[in-house]
Formats: C-alpha cells, sequence, structure tokens
C-alpha cells in the first residue's frame, strides 16, 4: 500500500511541474513576441526623434546664419527677432531630448524588469526540481 502512494505521489509531482514548466514556456513565449513589438515601437520612436532633432538643429543653423547677415544696431528689430525664433527653436530642441531621455530610461527599465522575471521564474523552476 505505500509503494502505491509513492507511486500515487510520485504522479502527482511529475504532473505538477509538467504544468510548471508548460506556463514557463508559455510565459516566456508571449514575452518575447511582446517584447520585438515593444523594441520596434522604441526603434520608430528613436528614429522619429533623430529626424525631428536633426531638422530643428538645421532651422537653428538656418536662422543663425540668416542673422549673421544683419547688423545688431543697425538692424536691431530684425536681429532680435531671429533671436528669439533662435531661442525658441532651441527650447524645442531641448525638449525633444528631454523625451527621447525619457522614453530610453522607460525603455531600459522595462527591459530590466522583463529580465528580473524570466531569471525569478527560471530560479522557481531549479528550486522546485531540486
Amino acid at each position: 500500500m505505500n509503494n502505491h502512494l509513492d507511486n500515487h505521489i510520485h504522479v502527482e509531482v511529475n504532473y505538477y511541474s509538467f504544468i510548471v514548466i508548460f506556463l514557463v514556456c508559455l510565459a516566456v513565449h508571449v514575452v518575447k513576441s511582446h517584447l520585438e513589438g515593444f523594441c520596434k515601437m522604441i526603434t520608430r520612436i528613436r528614429k522619429g526623434c533623430n529626424s525631428e532633432q536633426d531638422k530643428i538643429a538645421k532651422e537653428i543653423s538656418d536662422l543663425q546664419k540668416e542673422q549673421s547677415a544683419f547688423n545688431p544696431v543697425d538692424d536691431f528689430a530684425k536681429h532680435s527677432k531671429l533671436q528669439r525664433k533662435i531661442v525658441a527653436k532651441q527650447s524645442a530642441l531641448k525638449e525633444a531630448v528631454h523625451q527621447q531621455k525619457k522614453s530610453l530610461r522607460w525603455y531600459t527599465k522595462l527591459r530590466l524588469y522583463i529580465v528580473l522575471r524570466i531569471s525569478l521564474v527560471s530560479d522557481c523552476l531549479t528550486l522546485h526540481n531540486m
């Protein structure tokens, strides 16, 4: 009778191990498929930010070239109007850089969270099999 009980426990442990391994494989598959989507999204955001930043930087450069054509004393109004535009564009550029850094921090935190979760599941499986 004791042998029958041992076999029953052994079968039950194998059944639970199978379920846990299946769920972990399923979770890894889901995370992997979502992670690829997140990577594509972040890549699009980064490329968009860089092109936006390049565009703003070119506009600043063009305004500075245009401003250099005017004498600050003789053409004070035109010179200062261009200076205000330059300052506004520089502010927009700083904001774009800030937003890019913010999105990269979020992406880095997400990657770290996923790696830690996978590591935790792996550790649980290791402890469970012991």
